[in-house]
């Protein structure tokens, strides 16, 4: 019974492409959402980092809805998808990343992507 499981499944699973992306843009979602309220949350100032909290559960939520056509950037030209594309084996799970020359934490950062997936780093910059 579990091997005809395990068939049917992955028939469904690696044989349709819609499938795929749904699950894998599902995935990512949970991932984002997971991490949201850890990373943003502060009981120093609650409403506003709750109101941040939520923007970033809510932009994880309309991730599933609107489906894989909807692809987040938070650097100027897209150097954080770039990284992401060779990186896609490892980018499902959480690593540690060095940003030199970040800018800043959120406005257009090659790293803020990969913080909101649950990554750690240090970002430096000389201002």
């Amino acid at each position: 019974m579990k091997e005809f499981l395990r068939r049917k499944l992955s028939v469904y699973l690696y044989h349709k492409a819609y499938s795929r992306a749904f699950f894998t843009n599902y995935g990512i979602a949970i991932q984002e959402a997971r991490s949201s309220f850890k990373q943003f949350f502060t009981w120093k100032y609650p409403l506003s980092s709750f109101l941040r909290s939520l923007k970033y559960l809510v932009m994880a939520i309309l991730r599933i809805v609107t489906g894989r056509s909807v692809r987040y950037s938070y650097s100027f030209t897209g150097e954080d998808r770039l990284i992401e594309s060779i990186l896609k084996p490892i980018i499902t799970r959480t690593g540690f990343y060095i940003d030199v020359g970040c800018n800043e934490p959120r406005f257009i950062s090659n790293s803020f992507l990969f913080y909101r997936r649950g990554w750690r780093g240090v970002t430096i910059d000389p201002m």
